[in-house]
């Protein structure tokens, strides 16, 4: 009988040696390693269940809430998530903000994870068939992306975040919260507080233009044109307001005349309301904003635009 091991023996120990490998690779700590990109462009379009029992759904004005925050995408399979998860604790404990979307994955199984390894989400949304995640650009989990506070996606990070990158994440998001603001239209939430195609609506486009290239005193130039020629639109007054909130990052005393002037024209509309407390929380008086909506609610019991106003609500409650 020869001593050299049978074909079913080499065989086996091969095997057991490609298992040994691939399950060394897919418990490694580090995880594969997080790398950096400059991004710039808008959160698409969200609208994910909730990953807690009671909590809003996930959606794009989840991040336009005038404050950057992180999104991150994550899986209760995902063992490089395991690594990262302290380090995303330590960010929270900072007081950062993060939004998590779950990726093919189940709310049970998500609330096993988060109770193992620490739950540092303000929210969560679950995206069972990686459909958010195509939208996203993600290339798989994890994956770690800076939004500022108008939902624009301005850094990523990919891979799981080590202790060697939090002072690039924090720096981001100390950079996001200095920079200039993008445009952002209000077009939809105008059309429903005020109707559509309204005789205001030429100079709110032309407004619109200008600020989108990032010309904030052509957009005031714009509506003031328009209030040359129709002084008492509570429409254009509002626009008025929205537009001098949006250079000075502020609620100055002209933008709060604006929206005075549009109340004092239509006192019973919902728009110069909505969009009074929009200015306040682009000022960071979440309090007052919230008390603005709420009463715009208290003074119509029922309206289309009730949801709306409710879902800004539950956003700014929100953790």
């Amino acid at each position: 009988m020869s001593g050299r091991p049978s074909r079913a023996v080499v065989a086996s120990f091969l095997f057991i040696a490609l298992v040994g490998y691939f399950a060394w690779r897919l418990v490694r700590p580090s995880g594969p390693p997080a790398f950096e990109q400059t991004v710039s462009r808008p959160m698409p379009t969200l609208d994910l269940a909730a990953g807690r029992t009671g909590q809003a759904p996930l959606t794009t004005t989840s991040f336009a809430t005038g404050k950057p925050q992180l999104l991150n995408l994550f899986a209760s399979w995902c063992v490089p998530c395991i690594a990262e998860a302290p380090h995303l604790m330590t960010l929270r404990r900072e007081g950062v903000p993060i939004r998590g979307i779950a990726i093919r994955d189940r709310p049970e199984a998500v609330t096993a994870f988060l109770a193992r390894h620490g739950d540092p989400f303000a929210a969560i949304g679950l995206d069972p068939d990686s459909r958010a995640q195509r939208a996203l650009g993600a290339a798989g989990v994890p994956e770690t992306f800076v939004v500022d506070g108008q939902g624009t996606m301005v850094r990523r990070f990919i891979g799981g975040l080590g202790p060697d990158m939090l002072d690039e994440v924090r720096q981001a998001l100390a950079e996001a919260a200095t920079a200039t603001p993008v445009f952002q239209s209000h077009e939809e939430e105008r059309h429903a507080l005020f109707g559509a195609f309204t005789p205001a609506e030429r100079w709110l486009i032309l407004a619109d233009s200008y600020a989108r290239t990032g010309d904030r005193k052509g957009a005031i130039d714009a509506i003031r044109a328009g209030l040359r020629a129709r002084p008492d639109d509570a429409e254009l007054w509002t626009g008025l307001g929205t537009a001098l909130v949006e250079q000075a990052v502020r609620l100055t005393p002209e933008a709060r005349a604006a929206f005075a002037k549009a109340v004092e024209i239509a006192p019973d509309s919902p728009g110069p309301g909505y969009f009074l407390g929009l200015a306040m929380l682009r000022s960071g008086d979440r309090a007052g904003a919230v008390a603005e909506w709420k009463r715009l609610l208290a003074d119509v019991p029922a309206a289309s635009w009730r949801p709306m106003v409710e879902r800004q609500i539950t956003l700014i409650a929100a953790p």
